[in-house]
């Protein structure tokens, strides 16, 4: 309190607003960039099973082997199983830098 009253005594009110409202919008600014990468990791890692496994069937039926429903009904289980450890990929992301940024 004793310094809000030092603020509008010296009447530096808008000198300490307009530097509190230059911070907001720095973090703001800051907080829309960290959104838009946290989108990106998240669209990359919920696509790279699929990517994956189209990927690994081209290689396989450019071998000359028969592509038959039992590969790739086996190949689609086995990329499935890939999702739940790469679901955890982007919050390892987050944490790493969420620590990076607390150890500054």
């Amino acid at each position: 309190i004793g310094n809000m009253q030092l603020l509008k005594l010296q009447s530096w009110e808008n000198i300490f607003a307009k530097d509190v409202q230059n911070h907001r919008e720095e973090e703001l600014k800051l907080h829309t960039k960290r959104g838009a990468i946290r989108a990106l990791n998240q669209a990359i890692s919920n696509a790279v099973p699929t990517i994956t496994l189209v990927v690994t069937l081209s290689a396989y039926a450019k071998t000359g082997r028969p592509i038959v429903a039992s590969t790739i009904f086996t190949a689609i289980s086995l990329f499935n199983q890939l999702r739940f450890p790469l679901f955890f990929y982007p919050m390892l992301i987050d944490s790493m830098a969420n620590g990076r940024n607390s150890l500054r």
